[in-house]
């Protein structure tokens, strides 16, 4: 009877001990569950931290309203989609690099057309700039005589300055521009007209540069009308009837006229003869030897616009008479006038 209630007793410890050992180890199990997923949570809270470790308020209520949301049980299909953002720069890198790869090509795209643009434009002022320049010499040439008095002349030639040939420019495109309307009046001192070919302009004492845009220019403020080698230089423009454009179109036996307006000097074609820009023997009074020592004029420009080559046309002294408006207009209109030697 002892022994079996001892043994019962053995037992029944047992199984207590047993269900006690048990209900340790299942604490024990549920302490260490409870402590690794606090550790999660907390590994969690720190990857969701921003990088200056706090988080801002507006981010942390936006976070709380959601998930008091989704405590409330409400749709997350309500709610608007927002798009994913990426989490690196690694997922943009293609597409940037398709876009460096295409703004070469439409940077070089505009670039010719730019170009393209550009040199219309050049042409079509290549096209349209000696059309200005005729122009503005045409403008710039049409002198009015009618003011200015033999008197005036003859004060101007006794002024004179000489000008050195070799300072004298040939017109260009544009480097004439700056000396347009400068000639001076007080420079004029006759009238040059070859009514054959249309040239009728006034003459300068002075070759300049301003002056040769305007009229002829005495190379020698020295020399006198109807005495001598009377040379004058003047520009051939490219337009006709623009300065001495048209002085190569003269023939043999045409007349030239010169005057002071005191006296019409009337000369002859004899001679025209293609020069070099170093035949200074032309523009020597002793070219009248030839022509029997009769006083002669010289009319010189560039020959067909070529810069190293001069056009002379040299005419003998015919007569002279006295001056008139009328008498030399109708020496242009070619109605003739009986000249006295």
């Amino acid at each position: 009877m002892t022994a079996s209630l001892g043994k019962e007793l053995y037992v029944e410890q047992a199984e207590k001990k047993a269900e006690f050992d048990k209900t340790a180890k299942a604490a024990k199990a549920a302490e260490v569950s409870a402590k690794s997923e606090a550790q999660k949570d907390k590994k969690n809270e720190l990857k969701a931290e921003p990088q200056n470790g706090k988080e801002s308020e507006p981010q942390k209520e936006v976070q709380n309203g959601k998930e008091s949301e989704s405590k409330a049980g409400l749709n997350p299909a309500a709610e608007p989609q927002v798009k994913a953002q990426p989490k690196n720069d690694s997922e943009t890198e293609p597409k940037k690099g398709a876009q460096n790869g295409k703004k070469p090509a439409d940077k070089r795209i505009t670039l010719i057309h730019r170009l393209g643009v550009v040199f219309i434009v050049l042409g079509l002022l290549g096209l349209m700039l000696p059309l200005v320049n005729n122009t503005l010499l045409r403008m710039n040439s049409r002198i009015n005589l009618h003011n200015i008095s033999a008197e005036d002349m003859e004060r101007n030639f006794e002024n004179a300055e000489y000008f050195p040939i070799e300072k004298i420019e040939e017109i260009g495109y544009v480097n004439f521009w700056p000396l347009l309307g400068k000639s001076h009046d007080d420079h004029i001192i006759g009238e040059l007209v070859v009514p054959s070919v249309g040239i009728d302009m006034p003459i300068y004492s002075s070759s300049s540069n301003e002056n040769l845009l305007a009229g002829a220019g005495l190379l020698f403020p020295n020399r006198r009308m109807g005495v001598g080698n009377y040379t004058l230089a003047g520009h051939r423009a490219s337009g006709k009837n623009i300065l001495m454009h048209n002085l190569m179109d003269v023939e043999i036996g045409k007349t030239i006229y010169v005057t002071n307006k005191r006296v019409i000097y009337a000369y002859k074609i004899v001679s025209t003869v293609q020069k070099n820009t170093d035949a200074v023997e032309m523009l020597d009074d002793s070219q009248i030897e030839k022509y029997e020592n009769s006083p002669i004029v010289s009319l010189m420009t560039c020959y067909n616009g070529q810069g190293n080559s001069r056009w002379f046309v040299i005419g003998k002294i015919a007569g002279f008479m006295p001056y008139s408006p009328e008498a030399l207009e109708k020496e242009y209109e070619g109605e003739g006038t009986s000249f006295l030697h």
